[in-house]
């Protein structure tokens, strides 16, 4: 029940928060509900409460939804940088807010008693020194065989827009891999349950939230539907591949227990 209600409650918060811009009608509707049913997903992925989680959610939905996606449009000249600027500080102010209520609605808000996250230990962070960045190139690779794959469908869009060197690119794609594993470690130092369950999370969060609900929104003066459709399809199949690549790389084969960090040693 506290399910349910979490995801149609959200879904109508952001709804009407979403909806001055893009217009109300069934697919904005639709790219919200979406959006709730993943966060409402990862409140029910960890046995963290109160304000801990609600970072923890703020931070992977603000990271993967709205700070990743405005690096990508600057680097590609899609908006125009005060418009992009605005765009997500207003978006970081609506991932707050669902990130709260998402959280009261789950029962985790107040908490009872806040749990106490211990420090990295060293075997942790020797395993993340190199984990992270192969956990990031293999985004830099699905990221290339996505584009290949979906560019006969954008060619024609891309043509007159100038593009980057293959080294820049490779490069800002890499930070954007290192961005999306940074946002996601709460969740992940903070999950239970087995690692399928993880692989869910994180699958369903970076194709969801980095792509499919933001390309549904309606009246985008700066990509065609054509165009926002190829890219939701590519997104969605390859940042999902790269949530599983991640939860193997960052996340233990044994049962988690909640917020301890050390749950998260070599797989």
């Amino acid at each position: 029940m506290k399910f349910a209600t979490g995801v149609l409650v959200t879904g109508a918060l952001l709804t009407v928060l979403t909806a001055p811009a893009h217009g109300f009608s069934w697919i904005t509707a639709l790219s919200c509900l979406l959006t709730a049913g993943v966060l409402t997903l990862a409140v029910h992925a960890t046995e963290t409460r109160g304000w801990p989680l609600v970072w923890t959610v703020f931070t992977m939905y603000g990271g993967i939804g709205f700070l990743n996606i405005h690096i990508e449009a600057l680097f590609f000249q899609i908006l125009p940088l005060a418009t992009s600027v605005r765009d997500l500080l207003m978006g970081l102010t609506i991932a707050f807010a669902a990130s709260v209520l998402i959280v009261f609605l789950g029962g985790r808000l107040p908490a009872e008693s806040t749990p106490t996250v211990r420090g990295l230990s060293p075997r942790l962070i020797q395993g993340w020194t190199w984990r992270a960045p192969v956990a990031a190139f293999s985004y830099v690779v699905l990221y290339f065989a996505a584009g290949i794959a979906v560019f006969p469908f954008v060619q024609e869009f891309y043509a007159g827009k100038p593009l980057p060197t293959p080294g820049t690119l490779i490069a800002m794609q890499m930070l954007r891999g290192l961005v999306y594993v940074a946002v996601v470690f709460p969740f992940v130092q903070r999950m239970s349950g087995q690692r399928w369950r993880a692989a869910w999370v994180l699958g369903l969060a970076f194709s969801v939230l980095g792509g499919i609900a933001p390309l549904l929104l309606p009246n985008n003066e700066y990509l065609p539907v054509n165009i926002r459709v190829a890219h939701a399809v590519e997104i969605g199949i390859s940042n999902f591949l790269f949530g599983l690549a991640v939860t193997m790389l960052l996340v233990p084969r044994e049962r988690a227990h909640g917020p301890r960090s050390e749950v998260m040693v070599h797989a």
